[in-house]
């Protein structure tokens, strides 16, 4: 099988990388895409508990895509390296794919072990709007020159939605209808997070 895995903090999800998910699935013919929320995020302080996280993210994707708990410990920080060699070791029959945005890949040359990343899945970048495609392409080639792997342009148009935005227009009182699944909202208000 080929697995797509777009892990992330989802405080909260937003449809933007639910539509991310399904260009991804649709345009690499992935046979499915998990969610893997970060139990604790190494470079994040102040974020909703993760059980929280959790919940409004079953709500937000229902039958649609798959939950992973893989890297929901919350004790320590998780890695991407060791969750992919875990995942590559594990299930040796099947192919992943990190599913990134273009700006998480121009600093993944910083992020632990990135070769040892790239050693057990292939990742697809999601592009930006207004960046030329050149400058998308040189980038992955320079990572794949020096770390090895392969890694794919998916081309994404650029969608004005973000978990920090969502945040801020919770706790202001405004609708965020429209950003995020009507069910996920209702989640929220349900959990009274964000105010």
């Amino acid at each position: 099988m080929k697995i797509g895995v777009l892990g992330g903090t989802f405080d909260p999800v937003h449809n933007g990388h639910i539509e991310l998910a399904r260009k991804a699935r649709d345009e690499f013919s992935l046979d499915k895409v998990m969610f893997m929320p970060a139990g604790n995020p190494y470079l994040k302080d102040n974020i909703l508990r993760f059980e929280e996280r959790l919940d409004i993210l079953h709500a937000a994707l229902g039958d649609e895509f798959e939950i992973s708990l893989l890297e929901a410990d919350q004790t320590k920080p998780t890695y991407s390296c060791d969750t992919f060699e875990f995942l590559h070791k594990t299930y040796e029959n099947d192919s992943f794919y990190f599913i990134l945005g273009f700006d998480c890949l121009n600093n993944f040359d910083k992020w632990r072990e990135p070769a040892r990343i790239l050693a057990n899945c292939e990742i697809i970048a999601a592009s930006r709007e207004g960046t030329p495609a050149e400058i998308l392409r040189g980038k992955a080639d320079e990572l794949q020159e020096k770390l090895g792997g392969k890694i794919h342009i998916l081309n994404f148009p650029d969608i004005d939605i973000s978990s920090t935005k969502i945040r801020g227009m919770v706790k202001e009182g405004r609708s965020v209808k429209g950003l995020l699944p009507d069910l996920a909202i209702e989640k929220i208000n349900e959990l009274g997070c964000y105010k």
